[in-house]
């Protein structure tokens, strides 16, 4: 596959989030473990460098769809726009340190909220350095009064936190 430009992952999705169920992340009543709702790929062109294109898996057969060709947008400077420049190999993504930096949250995730879960995780640029990042959505009810908060895991792709 080679590079990523950026991806989307609503819920959970293999191949490490499944994992975060399997290390005890609660998920909200009537929510499956593990359940993807969403998986959005977009990449690099292979046949063209310069485009990108993205890949859609349909949640009731299984089956993915695309190539579906992605339209760029660029605000600033469009005609120096390279998309070399912000896309991101595969390889550099270190998804243990990743899944260390969020189990280190269990304790104190246990201790103020009631019930919490992994919503989604997301790769893309950080606007203003324009370096990747992984963004871990986590959801969840406060103990102390029942109201829902988010939070918001800003990490790098080899796990470290910005």
């Amino acid at each position: 596959m080679g590079k990523i430009l950026r991806f989307w992952i609503s819920t959970l999705t293999m191949p490490f989030p499944r994992r975060l169920m399997q290390k005890g992340l609660v998920n909200y009543k009537g929510a499956k473990g593990g359940e993807m709702k969403t998986c959005d790929l977009k990449i690099q062109d292979p046949a063209n460098d310069k485009k990108a294109v993205g890949y859609r898996m349909d949640m009731k057969t299984g089956k993915i769809e695309g190539p579906i060709p992605v339209e760029i947008s660029v605000s600033g400077d469009a005609e120096s726009f390279k998309l070399s420049d912000v896309v991101y190999p595969v390889s550099g993504i270190d998804y243990a340190a990743i899944q260390k930096n969020i189990d280190t949250l269990k304790p104190k995730m246990d201790e103020k909220y009631s019930v919490y879960q992994v919503s989604g995780i997301r790769m893309d640029s950080n606007l203003s350095t324009g370096k990747p990042q992984i963004l871990v959505h986590i959801d969840g009810k406060l103990k102390a009064n029942d109201v829902s908060k988010n939070i918001l895991l800003t990490l790098s792709p080899d796990g470290k936190k910005y």
